[in-house]
């Protein structure tokens, strides 16, 4: 990634050039083409450097919520296991033993609601110092 003092002389030098451009050359076609030239670097640096600081924060708000990501995760696996038990209840003549099943699965999901509200909007160090005080 281009640093923001590579960036800020690029474009310094884009608008010199440009200004340069303006008193040196009299022809307008071949000045505003010696504009774009000069100013097009600077602004694909900008607009990359942006991008790039859009992605590094995304990255970072992706890994603060880990044991989130991981409970949901979880639970969208129980969704899958729920709806696998209900189509099989419904073609199976053992209906006792498969509600069974059904109903841990929905405990064990109520459980993973509990630990996405736990861990929601918390970072890893302060889930850390909770579960060693546990």
């Amino acid at each position: 990634m281009a640093s923001y003092k590579s960036i800020l002389q690029a474009t310094l030098f884009g608008l010199i050039a440009v200004v340069g451009a303006n008193f040196l050359i009299g022809e307008p076609l071949i000045r505003a083409s010696v504009s774009v030239l000069f100013l097009a670097p600077a602004a694909w640096l900008m607009i990359r450097s942006h991008q790039v600081a859009k992605r590094k924060k995304a990255d970072q708000e992706r890994r603060l919520n880990g044991a989130l990501r991981i409970a949901t995760n979880h639970f969208l696996v129980s969704v899958r296991n729920l709806n696998r038990l209900k189509v099989i209840t419904q073609s199976d003549t053992d209906l006792a033993e498969a509600e069974e099943l059904v109903d841990e699965v929905v405990r064990e999901m109520h459980q993973l609601v509990d630990r996405m509200r736990n861990a929601a909007g918390r970072s890893p160090a302060s889930l850390e110092k909770e579960t060693s005080r546990g």
